[in-house]
C-alpha cells in the first residue's frame, strides 16, 4: 500500500509474481475440467476444405458434467475474436465419460485468434473456462 495516495503526474513502481502452468486438476470439484485440447486443418476429413479454417477439439472431464448423458447435452458458450466459430458439435464419449467440444474457425490468416469455450447446465456453468490463442501463419 502506498503511503500518499497518487497525484497526477506521479510515477508508481509495482512487483508482482504470474504463475502459469499445467495445475493438476481438483477432482472434488464440481466442474469439469479441460482434459484435452487438440488443433488441427478445418473442415471435414478426406475433402478439400478452405486453408483459411482451423478445428479445435476439447475434451471436458468430470465434475456434475460427468453425470449428464447424451439425451441432456450441456450448451456450448464459445467466443471467436479475430474469427468466426463454425460448425460447432458437442457429444458425450461413451468409452470414458467426457464431453468433445469439436468446432472450426475460419480465420482471414492474419490476424490472432482469442479463442473461450465453457459448457452451461442445470442453470450454472459446469466447466472451467477454456482459452486458447492462435496465431495463424501469414
Amino acid at each position: 500500500m502506498p503511503e500518499a495516495p497518487a497525484k497526477a503526474g506521479d510515477e508508481r513502481e509495482f512487483g508482482y509474481r504470474l504463475i502459469w502452468g499445467d495445475l493438476n486438476p481438483d477432482k472434488n470439484s464440481s466442474l469439469a475440467y479441460v482434459a484435452e485440447t487438440r488443433a488441427g486443418q478445418g473442415g471435414v476429413s478426406g475433402v478439400e476444405n478452405a486453408a483459411n479454417l482451423r478445428k479445435f477439439v476439447v475434451d471436458f472431464v468430470g465434475g456434475e458434467l460427468s453425470g449428464l448423458s447424451a439425451e441432456t447435452p450441456p450448451d456450448v458458450v464459445a467466443t471467436v475474436v479475430g474469427g468466426v466459430a463454425q460448425h460447432t458439435a458437442l457429444s458425450r464419449i461413451d468409452a470414458n465419460g467426457a464431453w468433445r467440444l469439436v468446432f472450426d474457425v475460419e480465420t482471414d490468416g492474419s490476424t490472432p485468434l482469442e479463442l473461450r469455450a465453457y459448457l452451461v447446465g442445470l442453470g450454472r456453468q459446469l466447466t472451467e473456462t477454456w482459452l486458447y490463442q492462435w496465431r495463424p501463419t501469414a
